[in-house]
C-alpha cells in the first residue's frame, strides 16, 4: 500500500501545511497525484531544506514558483512551496 512520507518528525517545530492534490482529496472526490506538495513560510525555507537533506531526501530542482522539489528515501517526490505572503502565519497556524 502506498504511503506519503511522514514529514512531522523532520519538520517538527516548523509550521507547514499539505497543499495541492493530496490536500484536496480531503474535500472532494479522489484525485490522482504523484507528488506531495507542502507550503512553508519563506523565512523557514533554509531550515526545511537542511532538514530534508539530513533526512536523506534528495534535492531534485528549483520550482518555477518559489520552492524546490525533493525525493524521499522511498522515492516519493515532495514539492516544498515557499511563500512570504502576509497571510502565511495565520494560514499555517490554522492548518496545524
Amino acid at each position: 500500500m502506498f504511503q506519503w512520507p511522514n514529514l512531522n518528525p523532520i519538520l517538527r517545530d516548523i509550521r507547514w501545511a499539505t497543499v495541492g492534490g493530496v490536500a484536496t482529496r480531503h474535500y472532494m472526490l479522489e484525485h490522482a497525484t504523484v507528488d506531495l506538495d507542502i507550503l512553508v513560510a519563506a523565512e523557514d525555507a533554509s531550515v526545511v531544506r537542511e532538514r530534508l537533506n539530513q533526512a536523506r531526501y534528495q534535492y531534485i530542482q528549483e520550482l518555477a514558483v518559489r520552492g524546490s522539489t525533493w525525493r524521499s528515501p522511498d522515492g516519493v517526490e515532495v514539492d516544498v512551496l515557499e511563500s512570504h505572503e502576509p497571510w502565511m502565519a495565520q494560514a499555517l497556524a490554522e492548518a496545524q
